[in-house]
């Protein structure tokens, strides 16, 4: 009977621990959204380099207006990977490492 007890409030306590701990550390859910937020434009990024580069090649736009548009989306693929390590090396740092 004691052991069902105390097994009991074992597995109570660790219920709790787990649902407990985003109060503990209630930056993580942001810096996880900034992360994402970064991630995301980076791969938009990505995405509109290659539709530039099919634009261009039909013939759909001049090679003026394609390298003014690739410059510009590259800067911002650019700024949103170094948010993007900013981001992930303050959690680093901080001790919440991802894999």
């Amino acid at each position: 009977m004691i052991l069902s007890v105390a097994i009991l409030v074992l597995l109570l306590a660790g219920a709790m621990a787990y649902i407990g701990s985003p109060l503990l550390a209630p930056g993580r859910a942001g810096r996880q959204e900034e992360e994402d937020a970064a991630f995301f434009e980076h791969e938009t990024s990505l995405r509109l380099l290659r539709d530039l580069e099919h634009d261009r090649q039909t013939g759909k736009m001049d090679e003026e207006q394609y390298l003014l548009e690739k410059g510009r989306v590259e800067a911002r693929g650019i700024a949103a990977l170094r948010e993007l390590d900013s981001l992930r090396a303050g959690a680093t740092l901080r001790g919440g490492a991802r894999a």
